[in-house]
């Protein structure tokens, strides 16, 4: 097993990080858990009211967050909407609430399904986003004529810990540290925790270019932005 020896700071929140960190103990790793985000739903009245208001053909999930998030909200029961995916952890989650995805690009991008998303012009078409998210496949979708509608339905919260905390937690050194979005990179920057002689890993070229503007080293990015993804980057690392 190519990470017996090595410990792994895994950043993102403990409900999500189940997963990968069986995936990095099963490969021999010594996991840590620092969970630096919760997930907060936000503007659940204005969602609630758009829907009321109109029946949508398409509603776009570009993330777990977002899945779980709109489903606080928006009964499943009364859902008739199809489904689009990015990602095949997004794809689970919609899966284990019943309902069926009705298109996921193989590129695990949102600019890919901008771009192969079966629609037709004047479809109605719904996506929940990040309070961070920029509006890149907005506009791409209503280049095709769609009629696009969102509402930043969640919002990640950064999780403070005190200088006693993280010496209790990061009681030994550390090999690697993974960083699954952007909003972990961010809280990440808040805590006075030394990189030295540890590895950076992230899931994907958005995560990393933030990174990259606060002067955060970039050891390595995920090809495919998955946690399997972020394992390879770092046998990768490793060979």
């Amino acid at each position: 097993m190519f990470l017996n020896g090595k410990t792994i700071l895994i950043t993102r929140p403990k409900a999500q990080s189940v997963l990968f960190s069986n995936q990095l103990k099963a490969l021999g790793a010594k996991v840590i858990s620092l969970p630096l985000i919760q997930l907060e739903a936000i503007n659940k009245k204005e969602l609630r009211l758009v829907f009321n208001q109109h029946q949508f053909d398409w509603i776009v999930f570009t993330s777990y967050n977002a899945v779980t998030t709109f489903f606080e909200v928006i009964r499943k029961d009364l859902f008739k909407a199809k489904i689009a995916v990015v990602g095949q952890k997004t794809k689970e989650t919609v899966e284990k609430l019943g309902l069926n995805v009705d298109f996921m690009p193989k590129e695990f991008k949102a600019a890919v399904l901008g771009k192969e998303i079966p629609i037709l012009p004047n479809e109605k078409i719904f996506i929940p986003l990040s309070e961070l998210a920029n509006d890149n496949l907005i506009n791409q979708l209503k280049q095709r004529a769609a009629q696009v509608f969102s509402i930043k339905t969640y919002q990640n919260t950064p999780i403070f810990y005190t200088k006693k905390e993280l010496k209790q937690l990061l009681s030994q050194p550390l090999d690697f540290i993974t960083f699954t979005s952007a909003s972990c990179v961010n809280a990440f920057l808040k805590l006075d925790i030394p990189t030295n002689n540890i590895a950076l890993i992230y899931i994907g070229p958005e995560t990393a270019k933030v990174a990259q503007k606060n002067n955060l080293r970039i050891d390595a990015v995920a090809s495919e932005y998955t946690t399997g993804g972020m394992i390879d980057a770092i046998k990768m690392l490793l060979s």
